[in-house]
């Protein structure tokens, strides 16, 4: 008669077996050790209100990886989040205005990667986090490339849209994942990201952004007639002066600008991922094709329940991918609807994560000084 013992010590070897095959089953076929790296923003301040682009402000160059090394690395995900100062003890994400994460040294990275293209296929800019949208994962196998030595520059703002009582000191802790290129079992997708830009027309003639002459037949109805909110305004090639940060009358707005010089797309490809950057009162953000006029990618925002604020924004993610074509026109078409009897500030961004499909691993490595890395940020 068989030991019972035994059966069951075959039993639970034999599940034990088949979860962890489970297990392996749901792991990336390229699977390598994620591995962390967080910055803190130096303590901010809060003693007032601080609408959106107004709040103390900070950066610091660090790097991703080990900066005494020169290996190729893949960023995966990053997120943003805010502590106490004082004892490091969760915040509000309502005190975050953006995290803005960039190359430290373009050029650079762009001589690494893009060595015989004409085209800047990438941007300074890669990643912004703002209210409502704090995280940025891509899908599993997807990364853009960085190399180890590279520096980075990262940007935070704090907000205070509500709070009129109190002070308060916070700290802004940015989180990047990402992956050693050389502990890969199979190759990494490649992203590079294009940004498109909602505008508005504070002087000149017509609104079509970066055209000369426009039509809304085939251009789309082209920038409104607006009012800055900043000073740091655009003139395109034909003298009009645009701004990219403009204020928003009470009740509903609708602006279109056309975006395909923003995106300057030199072959047919897919959108892997999409996160959007909006201020309060926005609803909605989309990317019109207007070859074929239908809406393309579209994301929209809920606002929080009291007080001013953003409680979420969409992100767009997607394995299989949005297709984008070289030979089509675009706009990018932002819709607020301010609820209060004063002017409001705004801006409308849609970032695009791209597949890279002319991407090569650099084989020469163009090192630069290594400095070792400042433990605090830069004032």
């Amino acid at each position: 008669m068989p030991n019972p013992r035994m059966f069951n010590g075959a039993r639970l070897l034999t599940l034990a077996i088949c979860a962890l095959c489970l297990l392996v089953a749901d792991l990336p076929a390229n699977a390598a050790e994620t591995r962390t790296v967080s910055f803190d923003s130096k303590a901010y301040h809060v003693d007032r209100i601080f609408r959106s682009m107004q709040g103390p402000i900070g950066r610091r160059r660090a790097y991703v990886g080990d900066w005494r090394n020169s290996e190729l690395m893949w960023i995966t995900a990053i997120r943003s989040e805010v502590f106490h100062a004082k004892d490091g003890s969760k915040a509000s994400d309502d005190f975050l205005c953006h995290a803005n994460l960039g190359f430290g040294d373009i050029e650079r990275h762009r001589a690494l990667f893009q060595p015989n293209l004409k085209e800047a296929r990438y941007q300074g800019r890669l990643f912004t986090l703002s209210q409502g949208q704090t995280d940025l994962k891509f899908p599993s196998g997807f990364g853009i490339p960085i190399i180890s030595d590279e520096p980075v520059l990262l940007d935070t703002q704090a907000l205070n849209l509500n709070r009129t009582e109190g002070e308060y000191d916070v700290v802004i802790r940015t989180s990047i994942d990402y992956v050693v290129d050389a502990e890969l079992s199979q190759p990494m997708k490649p992203l590079f990201q294009k940004a498109a830009q909602g505008m508005v027309l504070v002087e000149g003639k017509d609104g079509y952004y970066g055209l000369e002459e426009g039509n809304a037949e085939e251009h789309g109805e082209g920038c409104s007639v607006g009012i800055a909110a900043g000073s740091e305004n655009v003139v395109d090639p034909f003298g009009r002066v645009f701004s990219a940060h403009w204020q928003v009358e009470p009740g509903r707005q609708v602006n279109s600008t056309p975006v395909t010089e923003f995106l300057e797309i030199s072959y047919d490809t897919t959108v892997h991922y999409v996160s959007v950057h909006l201020h309060p009162f926005a609803q909605s953000l989309s990317l019109r094709d207007l070859t074929t006029g239908e809406t393309v990618l579209h994301a929209e925002a809920t606002s929080v329940d009291t007080g001013i604020g953003l409680k979420h924004v969409e992100t767009i993610t997607s394995e299989e991918g949005v297709r984008i074509f070289a030979d089509h026109k675009y706009e990018l078409v932002s819709v607020y609807e301010n609820t209060t009897d004063q002017m409001q500030d705004s801006m409308a961004a849609m970032f695009l994560y791209l597949h890279d499909k002319e991407f090569v691993k650099p084989v020469k490595r163009m090192q630069s000084p290594k400095p070792k890395p400042s433990s605090g940020p830069l004032q």
